[in-house]
């Protein structure tokens, strides 16, 4: 999940909660953070490219983005509340799907 999709996830989540709990009527916690850099080695594809590039040689790459790495099943957002508006709780899975 990029940093910027988790963003937006966690926003439309938000959102949805303030309108339906009020500012504070819920605690959220963001358990997944963008900490794995993804990065990238620029090829040129133009006719005499072989003779500019090293190929795999020195293929670090440049930062391109970041990324939180998640497995299947693991828990993204936490919400913490009080019993009594539990039942809106239930129906925020399916908010925030793009």
């Amino acid at each position: 999940m990029t940093a910027m999709r988790r963003r937006q996830y966690t926003d439309n989540h938000r959102r949805y909660l303030v309108k339906v709990a009020g500012k504070e009527g819920f605690h959220l916690r963001v358990r997944a953070h963008p900490y794995h850099v993804i990065r990238i080695n620029k090829m040129l594809s133009c006719a005499g490219a072989d003779r500019l590039q090293t190929g795999m040689r020195g293929a670090y790459g440049k930062p391109n983005g970041s990324v939180a790495r998640v497995n299947i099943g693991q828990i993204l957002l936490s919400v913490r509340t009080r019993d009594s508006r539990k039942l809106h709780y239930h129906i925020i899975p399916s908010h925030g799907r793009g």
